[in-house]
């Protein structure tokens, strides 16, 4: 891997020339609305919250700030499938050395690696919350003058930390244990809330918040329910057929996925299923077969997607409504294929959903009756959503 080569500005200029550097050294034509603010807020030493749609260019933030700020870049990130793919995207651009340590690593690997990171001669290093737990880690992050410290999908630290990835809410400690070098997190969807606990949990100092939309006007949504199990199950596999490829389908559990890709298949619907209780190799296999294109459909539990880069991915279907309409969010907001085709998303769910709306939502929705969207959809969900709802209600039919 060649070492990064930065084209540097001259010296009549102040700041670097983001764009130009963007452009010479990771080969983007152009920067997207409100990346070139957010490097420069990272230039200027402050702390950083970025919002963005998934798909929109979040990892260009770090990885153009990493190339202007001497020292290495430390990336936590939440999958290993995650981690692969922003590797290979790094890799491919040619520009600096990018690792991952990780548990499905030998321990001789995963030495060499912490290494070459204590020796610097690694600018983009990723790692899961976890790794940062183990002492051996921790010494050679401190040897590798990490310069900039980037929580991806930093929505996890309100959604895991208090659970079972309790390592989240250590991240501010870590980073203070580090000589609290600039912080960048990044997110597709947090509300107010978790904006300040993500700055809370973090100890980030004068942080500057970007947040954009996530609405989509290629995106259409629709919400299909049924009454019995067998029926849902028949108009999945009837939409499956005629839906653009290649797609995904969401279920609440693993039995669920692999039911469902037995009901495929019986079709004849070339179908993989993915979920956490696989062994990580068994995982790693089905992401590359799908991601080459050696299967149309993956249906997954939400262990699989996060930040997973598929440029021709036309088709999401949600077997089970999410408790919290962020979810809802966060699934339909990756963007298409091509900038133009329509992602279509069918959101299916059965009566069984009505009761997780709260009774606080359920008395506002009598009292407001007259609303067109589904009791499944309380009016505390997000606007966008209900927006969506109100305003993409067309659907092509599968038939």
């Amino acid at each position: 891997m060649p070492s990064k080569k930065i084209t540097k500005p001259s010296k009549k200029t102040t700041k670097p020339d983001i764009a130009q550097i963007a452009r010479e050294n990771l080969g983007f034509e152009s920067l997207r609305p409100g990346q070139k603010e957010a490097v420069t807020a990272i230039l200027d030493r402050h702390d950083t919250l970025v919002v963005r749609p998934t798909g929109s260019g979040k990892s260009a933030i770090y990885q153009i700030a990493g190339l202007l700020i001497k020292g290495s870049t430390v990336i936590v990130s939440p999958l290993i499938a995650l981690q692969k793919d922003q590797v290979d995207s790094i890799a491919g651009q040619n520009s600096a050395e990018a690792v991952s340590v990780n548990s499905t690593q030998r321990i001789a690997e995963i030495r060499e690696r912490l290494a070459r990171v204590a020796q610097g001669k690694i600018e983009y290093i990723f790692l899961a919350p976890e790794q940062l737990r183990k002492s051996t880690t921790m010494k050679n992050l401190e040897r590798a003058n990490v310069s900039l410290f980037v929580v991806d999908e930093a929505h996890c630290i309100s959604q895991w930390g208090h659970d079972f990835r309790p390592d989240y809410l250590r991240l501010g400690h870590v980073i203070e244990i580090l000589g609290h070098p600039r912080v960048l997190a990044l997110t597709a969807t947090a509300t107010p809330r978790v904006r300040e606990e993500i700055i809370q949990r973090l100890g980030m100092r004068r942080p500057k918040i970007f947040v954009r939309g996530f609405d989509r006007p290629n995106i259409h949504l629709r919400v299909d329910h049924f009454q019995t199990g067998p029926e849902k199950r028949d108009a999945l596999v009837h939409r499956v057929r005629w839906a653009d490829k290649p797609g995904i389908i969401y279920t609440g559990t693993r039995k669920a996925a692999e039911e469902i890709v037995q009901a495929l298949a019986a079709e004849q619907i070339d179908a993989l299923f993915y979920h956490g209780g696989m062994k990580s190799k068994d995982r790693h296999q089905i992401q590359e077969r799908f991601m080459s294109g050696g299967a149309d459909v993956i249906v997954a539990t939400n262990a699989f997607g996060m930040g997973v880069d598929k440029r021709t991915f036309d088709s999401c279907i949600t077997t089970t409504l999410p408790i919290r309409s962020i979810l809802i969010t966060r699934r339909s907001a990756a963007p298409d294929g091509t900038g133009k085709m329509p992602r279509r998303f069918c959101f299916t769910a059965t009566r069984t959903l009505e009761p997780r709306v709260s009774r606080r939502a359920k008395a506002a929705s009598r009292r407001n009756s007259s609303n067109s969207w589904p009791s499944a959809f309380p009016k505390r969900m997000a606007p966008s959503i209900r927006n969506n709802w109100r305003e993409k209600r067309v659907f092509p039919d599968a038939s």
